[in-house]
């Protein structure tokens, strides 16, 4: 198994250590805030912006992605705070078993119909036929998916249309055509 195959979750944490492997860069995201990404992940996030701008006229562009440990147990938090504990932590992941350390998670926004691009989670949800069109060229780029709506028993997290990871075209395409999430492949 590669590094951009690794199964991370509430069952499969990670240390500090192993977020050390990955080749982080630093970006602009939709807001021109300075973030992290991982460089093949960004390398093939901008193919999949360019085609589906050009084949669906879907302007897509970065929320976040490298998240390091305080920052997750920050949004942790914050996230029990205005929804307490049961809801947050099918919302939020603990540190240490959250994809965004790596730098292979993003979180897209699309462009509304007012022009400006999606920020909270509600302005997310509301433009859910945008990201289920988006959805149909994530393999072909490598990436899947993460929360899909029919997965929630077995990923233990909300569908989140925004929230995609970058897996390697194989099994982002094993992943598609089977109908799977990444837990059941691995």
């Amino acid at each position: 198994m590669n590094k951009f195959e690794i199964l991370i979750n509430k069952d499969n944490k990670i240390d500090e250590d192993f977020c050390k492997r990955f080749n982080l860069i630093e970006i602009k995201n939709f807001e021109g805030k300075t973030i992290k990404i991982e460089k093949r992940t960004y390398k093939e996030f901008l193919k999949l912006k360019k085609e589906v701008f050009k084949k669906e006229n879907l302007e897509i562009h970065i929320l976040n992605s490298f998240r390091d440990f305080e920052e997750q147990e920050r949004i942790c938090k914050e996230y029990v705070e205005l929804y307490g504990e049961n809801l947050a932590y099918k919302l939020a992941a603990i540190p240490g078993t959250s994809e965004h350390h790596t730098g292979l998670a993003i979180d897209i926004t699309v462009k509304k119909d007012d022009g400006k691009f999606a920020k909270s989670n509600d302005e997310l949800y509301a433009e859910n036929k945008k990201f289920l069109i988006i959805h149909k060229y994530l393999s072909k780029y490598g990436f899947i998916l993460r929360y899909p709506s029919d997965k929630t028993e077995i990923t233990k997290y909300n569908y989140e249309p925004w929230h995609i990871r970058y897996i390697g075209k194989k099994i982002a395409k094993k992943c598609f055509e089977k109908n799977m999430c990444l837990e059941e492949i691995k």
